[in-house]
């Protein structure tokens, strides 16, 4: 695999990202001889992209990697661009590179469940769309890899989730031009009779946009990667490194800081848990696979723990070392009334002590954040999904045992007790959360 990436030219997006940021360290410090690697960001601030570039090699993810190959500057180029702006907002220049790009890992996505419907048009289905547009004046290009999610097609009447593409109630170039023809307000009017089998407006973009990935089939090899839970990582470049507070870990972070005092979950409902480093590899493993197989038909890779499964319930009272066994709910109407009575209230009453002693209230803001992260997770806490994940299962008994080390990917090596146990204390270190375990 090693010479496959040799002097090839990736570009990828959302690469600021947590599993981006984790495949660009992978790809530098394992695949060295890669030719280029182009990286899209917005602007930041008044930060200029030398200055983010310093900023985002400074993350402790980096450190390995840096000293195994000080030169690695020398394989990156930024590139400024916006995903919600026609043509990504590239420059002339900008828009010829990508145009002589081998390989396009499309990550970059808005992970913000509860945002309206427009908003997710605009952020997931959008630049989706304007960025294939650009890759179609490729002549070069031997795979687009479009990075979804194993909860791609989850709706609420769904229990399998197969290697698939499924049909969206509406094709993708309808909703764009709904969303042209519509105020951010009307959409919002009719969002919910769209999204009725939906949980919400995340999971109906991503099988919109990957519908329309796979309509570019007959004109580039295109590929699907779907990753389960994405959770600290297994053991590259270093254990338990995270940069998110997304799903389970949100959850863990909020309870063992005291601050969640109920937390609803179905003790069935698996977590399909992928550490961050493994999701990287697997990623690397598809891509490869897209373009050795050659293949005209869009092929698409679940990464999942079927096979060495655990429970949201599970790896949550493992990572609260059981302190959440205490808050875990199991009815709907009783968590509403605990987090109204326990959370809510208490916060109620310290804003309106801020009101009069004129401070600015900043508690019910809080509880607000609050409820709509635990809103935004409640159906994958609580849905028994059975995702097939045949397609990375066969790459992996195909490879060699080189490429088995150099990208290791099989979760089925994975100690969930001991994994979920130190998950914490990476919380801690990397994000500088007191974690009171």
């Amino acid at each position: 695999m090693e010479e496959f990436y040799r002097n090839k030219t990736i570009f990828v997006t959302g690469s600021t990202g947590f599993l981006g940021s984790m495949l660009v360290e992978k790809l530098l410090r394992s695949f060295p001889d890669i030719s280029k690697l182009y990286m899209l960001a917005r602007m930041k601030g008044t930060m200029n992209l030398i200055e983010r570039s310093e900023e985002y090699f400074k993350d402790p993810v980096f450190e390995r990697m840096i000293a195994l190959n000080p030169n690695y500057y020398e394989k990156v180029s930024w590139i400024e661009g916006d995903l919600t702006m026609p043509r990504l907002n590239l420059s002339e220049d900008d828009m010829a590179i990508i145009k002589t790009v081998d390989i396009v890992i499309h990550l970059g996505a808005s992970i913000k469940m509860k945002n309206p419907l427009h908003e997710m048009i605009k952020n997931n289905l959008f630049g989706t769309a304007e960025l294939l547009k650009i890759c179609l004046d490729n002549k070069n290009i031997k795979c687009f890899m479009y990075v979804s999610s194993a909860y791609s097609y989850a709706r609420k009447s769904c229990s399998r989730i197969e290697e698939k593409i499924y049909e969206p109630i509406l094709k993708p170039e309808t909703l764009l031009d709904i969303s042209n023809a519509l105020t951010n307000g009307e959409l919002d009017e009719i969002e919910n009779v769209l999204m009725q089998d939906w949980p919400n407006s995340y999971t109906f973009i991503k099988t919109a946009a990957e519908y329309h990935c796979d309509t570019f089939k007959d004109q580039m090899s295109i590929g699907i990667f779907r990753p389960g839970t994405i959770t600290s990582s297994y053991s590259e470049p270093y254990p338990v490194w995270v940069k998110s507070k997304a799903g389970i870990l949100g959850a863990i972070i909020l309870t063992v800081t005291k601050v969640l005092p109920s937390y609803y979950v179905d003790k069935k409902a698996m977590s399909h848990a992928v550490p961050v480093d493994m999701t990287a590899n697997a990623l690397i493993a598809s891509t490869y696979d897209v373009i050795q197989n050659k293949s005209k038909d869009t092929k698409i890779y679940n990464y999942t723990s079927n096979n060495n499964p655990i429970t949201f319930y599970d790896s949550f009272i493992i990572a609260t070392k059981n302190k959440g066994t205490s808050i875990i709910t199991y009815n709907y109407y009783w968590n509403a009334i605990k987090m109204f009575t326990l959370l809510y209230l208490p916060y109620l009453f310290m804003d309106i002590f801020r009101y009069f002693t004129l401070q600015k209230p900043k508690y019910l803001r809080l509880y607000e954040k609050i409820s709509d992260f635990i809103e935004a997770i409640l159906y994958f806490n609580n849905k028994s999904l059975i995702i097939d994940n045949d397609n990375l299962e066969n790459i992996w008994d195909t490879l060699s045992q080189h490429d088995k080390e150099l990208v290791p990917f099989d979760l089925r090596v994975i100690d969930w007790i001991d994994y979920f146990n130190n998950v914490p204390y990476g919380i801690e270190k990397y994000y500088g959360i007191k974690m009171k375990i």
